[in-house]
């Protein structure tokens, strides 16, 4: 056993904070779901009435369920979406993804205990792992203790403070039957320095006889003044043994500023980390090798200054539809007394999602960020000599189409004028009088009512919030070494519904909303710099409108499937469990569809599982034959598949 401090590799206090929105070579790669695995005739789910079997345990020593908010908040501290996001929902059970017995769970002594849960001659029983570990108990500050495996025998435990344990079951004295209790060795306790502590353990590896481990934490900012601000850090570690003593190898952080990662897990090389994120993530800090702080997109070459002496009028006019914003600059405003007609080579346009860089005979005449984001394949720009004026024109394709852009820039708008489009405003006319209309007649029902819980429609405030925010949902791989983004997709149109170990040799995969599906998709392996062709997210599976039926799950607390992806499930904070299974097997009896008279061949069905009490439920893991959930007093296991 051996401990130690973060301190031994000195304060890092000092280190250059980039600021936020820098440039990256990333690839870019579109999430394309495989259509084979698309089923777009699937016609819903049919209740049944079918129960599972059920297996119903009483703890002897109560959960652990401490909880970091509610304590904060009797203190009346000051918390922030942030906190609640990052501990206010922690899943209590513990999955050992390399075993399919078992699952642990920590109780009010903050004592291991182990589920036995998948025994084929033996009804499940409750056994208790012994372990000389010793949490702290001490100190009510902390989160909930958060315990990640890395193999079959090894895990990472964090207090909820500031300690880390390595622990490893002693295989030796570990027993074939199931139920005869574990001993547990400590191989490493390593505490922490502040602003480290009160943090989540969010995920661990063990590769190449190095141990790498990824803790969450929100802490304040240095520049906080009035309102207090925070910062969502990751702090990555990275652990070696010397001499037969463990110590820390390295230390990495990575600010995601002012959001809290839907997703944050180790590539499985330790190379890299797969981050996805509705704000800008970047290093701030490494151990082993300075962070160079990268050029920002939005600042300007110091050999090419901003042309601003022309600048007293507006130089550019910007309208827009459903589909496109189009924009016309004047270029003769910055020809500074040259009557040398302009030509290609003069403009050199940079384009980017999000951002605009115009420049004009090596001077930067526009550069900034738009209101909302564009589809830069299909965007365009080219050159109109008139006798008066000459003008670079931009047709730019939104990437949410629909959306009304408030400014084209946010920063340089006072240099150009809106236009109304002409189509667009005939459009929006008959669109008001057609609503003056709709209004007038006397329906029984209103759009606000025909739609369901779950297609909400947002009041006033509501939209001023979001069109306020900038905020785009990306997954990024986050290199190491190089501290730079490699690949990076964009899932803003699509939402994270939950993340699940498929094989327990391969980083977790997430499930993200596809239109009304639930596809999973499984990270891989890549090197960088990586061929166009590579493809670094594969689509395994979807599960048939689960992006639409759990949108009107209101209580929803845990979201999950098996390993085999046999069904799904949505499970709320109290009483009730949805389980959805899409039926593969052909129907023994003939059906047919009511309205169309078609052959039914496959039946989907949609589960209700209610438990015989309002207890609140901290924890749910779906094994491939079993659900199992977790109360302060009690353990249900439900045996699924079942026909």
């Amino acid at each position: 056993m051996s401990s130690g401090s973060l301190m031994e590799l000195g304060d890092e206090s000092n280190q250059t904070r980039p600021p936020p929105r820098q440039q990256d070579n990333a690839q870019w790669f579109d999430l394309h779901p495989n259509r084979e695995l698309l089923n777009p005739s699937f016609e819903g789910y049919k209740l049944s009435l079918d129960g599972f079997v059920q297996y119903k345990l009483e703890l002897k020593s109560q959960l652990d369920t401490y909880n970091f908010i509610e304590s904060n908040e009797s203190k009346q501290k000051f918390l922030l979406y942030q906190h609640l996001k990052l501990f206010g929902m922690q899943n209590s059970l513990i999955v050992n993804q390399f075993d399919d017995s078992s699952l642990y769970f920590f109780d009010s002594e903050l004592c291991l205990n182990r589920v036995v849960y998948n025994l084929p001659k033996l009804v499940p029983q409750r056994c208790v792992v012994a372990t000389n570990l010793k949490l702290n108990l001490q100190n009510y500050e902390r989160t909930a203790v958060t315990m990640k495996f890395v193999n079959e025998t090894t895990a990472v435990i964090f207090d909820g403070f500031s300690s880390l344990y390595f622990v490893q079951i002693d295989v030796p004295s570990r027993s074939d039957n199931p139920l005869v209790s574990e001993n547990w060795n400590l191989l490493l306790k390593w505490d922490l320095s502040h602003p480290e502590t009160t943090c989540v353990l969010k995920d661990a590896l063990f590769y190449n006889g190095l141990f790498h481990c990824l803790l969450l934490n929100v802490v304040e900012t240095f520049d906080s003044k009035t309102t207090p601000k925070f910062d969502t850090i990751i702090n990555w570690l990275t652990f070696e043994n010397k001499n037969s003593q463990w110590t820390l190898k390295r230390k990495r952080k990575i600010n995601c500023y002012s959001s809290v990662p839907e997703y944050a897990v180790l590539e499985t090389n330790g190379q890299s980390v797969y981050i996805a994120a509705p704000s800008y993530s970047n290093f701030i800090y490494d151990s082993e090798k300075p962070i160079s702080v990268a050029k920002s997109i939005t600042s300007i070459p110091s050999s090419v200054q901003m042309d601003t002496e022309n600048f007293s009028e507006k130089f550019y006019t910007w309208s827009q539809n459903n589909q496109e914003i189009n924009v016309k600059i004047r270029l003769d405003l910055h020809k500074k007394d040259s009557i040398e007609k302009v030509v290609k080579s003069d403009v050199n346009v940079n384009l980017r999602h999000d951002f605009i860089q115009v420049i004009f005979r090596d001077s930067i005449i526009l550069s900034g960020h738009f209101s909302s984001i564009i589809k830069m394949d299909e965007s365009t720009w080219f050159l109109t000599n008139q006798e008066t004026a000459d003008y670079l024109e931009l047709n730019l394709v939104k990437a949410n189409p629909g959306e009304m852009w408030q400014y084209f820039m946010k920063d340089q708008d006072k240099y150009g004028e809106y236009k109304i489009d002409e189509e667009q405003n005939f459009a929006n006319q008959m669109s008001a009088e057609a609503q003056a209309k709709s209004s007038e007649s006397k329906s029984l029902f209103t759009l606000e009512q025909q739609l369901e819980e779950c297609d909400g429609m947002m009041d006033e405030q509501q939209m001023a919030n979001i069109e306020n925010e900038d905020i785009y949902m990306m997954l990024r791989r986050m290199d190491g070494n190089s501290h730079e983004c490699t690949h990076k997709s964009f899932i803003n149109d699509t939402k994270f519904l939950f993340e699940v170990h498929l094989n327990a040799n391969k980083s977790p995969a997430l499930c993200l909303r596809h239109d009304v599906d639930g596809v999973l998709w499984q990270p891989q392996r890549v090197s960088h710099p990586a061929p166009s062709e590579t493809v670094w997210m594969t689509h395994e599976h979807t599960f048939y409108a689960f992006g639409y039926v759990q949108a009107s799950k209101q209580e929803a607390k845990f979201r999950s499937c098996p390993p085999d992806c046999s069904y799904v499930a949505v499970v709320d904070t109290k009483k009730h469990v949805y389980v959805y299974k899409q039926s593969l097997n052909k129907s023994d009896t003939e059906l047919k569809h009511r309205k169309t008279g078609k052959l039914v061949t496959q039946i989907a069905k949609q589960y209700l599982v209610s438990l015989d009490n309002d207890a609140e439920i901290y924890g749910a893991y779906c094994a491939n034959d079993y659900l199992i959930l977790l109360q302060k007093d009690s353990c249900y296991i439900f045996k699924i598949n079942v026909e």
